[in-house]
């Protein structure tokens, strides 16, 4: 009979295996290791080039981290913070919408003025979209 600790063992080399070797190999990236994992990439060459994309869309989408720590912005080279940068401002087109309408001035008591207030007229209310 399997105990808890055996079954446990079977589904994460389960899972390792469906992810294939390289999940198994590919350390998890941080803040404190993406500069040396970026380096080991780099040296791996063409090897290299997933994991390399891989850990500079990771310090894209944690820009802010990796900006405050001086140790590895400053190691960075003058084109990868570019690709950085610009990996960070790319990104799907988006549709905003928002709709608005005058206020109202009203006097008097704040309950009377619910029950009595008026819908606002066609020619108050503004929709404006960014595409």
């Amino acid at each position: 009979m399997e105990t808890a600790e055996e079954k446990q063992t079977d589904v994460t080399g389960e899972l390792c295996s469906r992810c294939g070797p390289e999940a198994a190999e590919t350390p998890q990236i941080s803040v404190e290791n993406c500069f040396e994992l970026l380096t080991k990439a780099k040296r791996e060459g063409a090897a290299g080039d997933r994991n390399r994309d891989r850990i500079l869309r990771y310090m894209s989408d944690h820009y802010l981290q990796v900006l405050r720590n001086p140790a590895l912005f400053g190691r960075l080279t003058a084109g990868e913070r570019e690709l950085i940068l610009a990996l960070r401002m790319g990104g799907g087109k988006v549709l905003a919408v928002a709709e608005t309408s005058e206020v109202l001035e009203r006097g008097g008591s704040r309950d009377r003025v619910r029950s009595q207030s008026p819908q606002p007229e066609a020619s108050q209310r503004r929709v404006f979209y960014l595409h």
